[in-house]
């Protein structure tokens, strides 16, 4: 009895059933509605990687809603150091983007820094576009959520903004290699707009 390349069914060889598909039985076991459920496997996400995937979408969000498209950087292309770009009708501009719940949005510091990877610099040194580093705060959370909260009347991103600051390579120096968001500078809409004339002006628009 040979089955078929899904094991879906077998064909008899024997000489009693010549050229007849019968059931596999393998498959039946393995198919049987008798079976439990299989319980479905737990996020393959560790804490840091999933508030990574929800500052990028957070980004990708304003940028949807405001009628741009934001296309993420590729798996393994990080080396650019940047994760994704918007494309206004002139070009695209770079960002940079960081999520953490270390700050908050009620809180006071003026400036939201991180240091940078020397390699960053490197990098952003030679872009001859407009780029940008942005920092996603959420709430403070032991484990990814709740970060989206589905209710009857819609959808909430709880707790969430973004801040943001153009990169200048030039400032960094061994000494200072930090790299910061201005709280003063909450992006929205209103932001690309903003980032669009700096990508004109790089133009000698």
């Amino acid at each position: 009895m040979l089955c078929d390349a899904l094991g879906r069914h077998c064909l008899a060889t024997s000489d009693t059933l010549h050229d007849a598909e019968l059931p596999c039985p393998s498959y039946q076991r393995l198919y049987s509605r008798d079976m439990p459920p299989v319980p479905p496997s737990p996020p393959q996400l560790d804490d840091k990687a999933l508030k990574g995937r929800y500052g990028v979408r957070y980004v990708d969000t304003i940028v949807s809603a405001a009628g741009y498209e934001w296309r993420e950087t590729g798996s393994g292309a990080d080396v650019l150091a940047i994760d994704g770009d918007i494309f206004f009708p002139e070009g695209p501009v770079g960002v940079q983007i960081k999520t953490t719940h270390k700050h908050s949005i009620s809180g006071t510091n003026l400036r939201l820094s991180q240091t940078a990877e020397q390699h960053w610099v490197d990098t952003w040194a030679k872009a001859q576009r407009p780029l940008y580093f942005v920092v996603v705060v959420v709430p403070h959370t032991a484990t990814g959520g709740p970060w989206v909260k589905h209710h009857t009347a819609g959808t909430d991103l709880l707790g969430t903004a973004a801040y943001w600051s153009r990169i200048d390579p030039t400032i960094f120096a061994p000494k200072n290699m930090s790299v910061a968001a201005l709280r003063s500078q909450r992006m929205d809409a209103t932001t690309l707009l903003q980032w669009q004339l700096d990508l004109l002006g790089g133009y000698g628009g």
